[in-house]
């Protein structure tokens, strides 16, 4: 029982530093290319500008609304930069309230259990919270009524509570109220139909467990893999334009004047 509950969290441990992970660096990022196309705007169109007047000839539509744009930006950007450091310190302090806390996190849960890596995730934790139980002794019936509280999302507890339905008043089996009522991917469901049919639930569901980890850290990998070069080409697009517009008409007008 000690060694299962260890592994639990164990695996909760490791699918927070992912989820971490999955968060932080496409927001380093973000931040990143932010910084650099508010260089690009605020300090090195004017210099282009100015070039430009010293030649008699001026910016290109796109780049003086883009130095336009630089420019509100250079003057009221400390004070939307404090006003958004505001609201961030306004919400930890907010969120330092255990039941603020809870329906925020209540409401980011509702929002985000739609996605595939929410449903993933809530998989692999009833995996686990199955492979806890089970080992303690306890029969289906009551791991599943343990497990719906430690499952989060109430997507994920509809379906437990479907599954428990069908077992109960169409008499199916575990493994087939779980395929029916998506608890998990057929291929774990047939394992289960094994496990419990051979009387070795308990490694069976372990192995369920340990490959739902897996599925979760391979999804969100591909997940940042898919977000980083996004991120980079939507950067590239941006400062080619930028650059584009300035350098287009510079270089028409040293072909003149050569």
């Amino acid at each position: 029982m000690f060694k299962a509950l260890a592994s639990y969290y164990e695996r909760l441990e490791q699918l927070q530093k992912s989820i971490r992970n999955a968060v932080m660096y496409p927001a380093v990022l973000l931040v990143m290319m932010l910084f650099v196309v508010l260089v690009l705007l605020i300090k090195v169109l004017p210099i282009f500008q100015e070039v430009f007047q010293q030649l008699g000839a001026d910016l290109s539509p796109v780049a003086l609304a883009l130095m336009q744009i630089g420019q509100v930006l250079g003057s009221y950007g400390l004070i939307a930069l404090a006003v958004v450091a505001v609201g961030v310190i306004a919400g930890a302090i907010v969120l330092r309230n255990p039941d603020k806390k809870e329906q925020f996190a209540g409401w980011l849960q509702r929002v985000s259990e739609k996605w595939t890596v929410s449903q993933l995730i809530a998989s692999s934790r009833l995996a686990d919270a199955l492979v806890m139980t089970l080992a303690s002794g306890m029969n289906i019936d009551d791991s599943l009524d343990m497990a719906i509280r430690l499952v989060p999302g109430t997507a994920m507890q509809e379906k437990i509570t479907q599954c428990k339905r069908e077992m109960l008043l169409e008499s199916k089996s575990f493994a087939d109220a779980s395929m029916a009522s998506g608890l998990f991917a057929p291929l774990y469901c047939r394992m289960i139909a094994v496990g419990f049919r051979t009387g070795s639930i308990d490694p069976v569901m372990a192995e369920v467990a340990r490959r739902s980890a897996e599925q979760v850290d391979d999804k969100i990998e591909a997940l940042l893999n898919r977000i980083e070069p996004t991120l980079v080409i939507i950067m590239s697009v941006m400062v080619g334009l930028i650059l584009l517009s300035v350098m287009l008409p510079l270089m028409s007008i040293m072909s003149a004047i050569g």
